[in-house]
């Protein structure tokens, strides 16, 4: 029998309003290509499918965001996560909610950028650094 690798990637994940668990959801692993039913935070299988037409994209989220933000999401090259996290946060009104655009390593410092999404149209981006260092 042959074991999948195991690869950490990045996913964009909503809860059950009730219970708080993670809705059953799949995403397509950037590192091997597979699509993966993600059943909680930090755990998915691979599904037996090799495509999946129905899974969101880029292209698609666009069309529902203003062009302002598209913008500022294509300047900064986010991945889907981050397009469906905005997403998210404008199709429910959850205005005051930040999301990180870059972000890199300096050292033991990290450096970024993130906007904070204040209405549907209105933003503000800001700068963050923080040390990284061990305690």
């Amino acid at each position: 029998m042959t074991v999948p690798p195991f690869h950490k990637f990045v996913v964009f994940s909503e809860l059950e309003e009730e219970t708080a668990l993670v809705k059953d959801s799949f995403a397509q692993c950037p590192n091997c290509d597979a699509i993966h039913r993600v059943t909680e935070v930090g755990l998915s299988e691979i599904s037996n499918k090799d495509t999946l037409m129905s899974l969101p994209t880029i292209e698609d989220i666009k069309l529902e965001l203003p062009d302002k933000m598209v913008g500022l999401l294509e300047r900064h090259d986010c991945d889907l996560p981050t397009w469906q996290e905005v997403k998210y946060i404008l199709d429910n009104s959850m205005w005051g909610r930040t999301v990180v655009l870059a972000k890199e390593h300096e050292g033991h410092t990290v450096i970024g950028k993130f906007v904070i999404i204040l209405a549907r149209e209105v933003y503000k981006v800001e700068m963050f650094e923080r040390d990284d260092s061990p305690v």
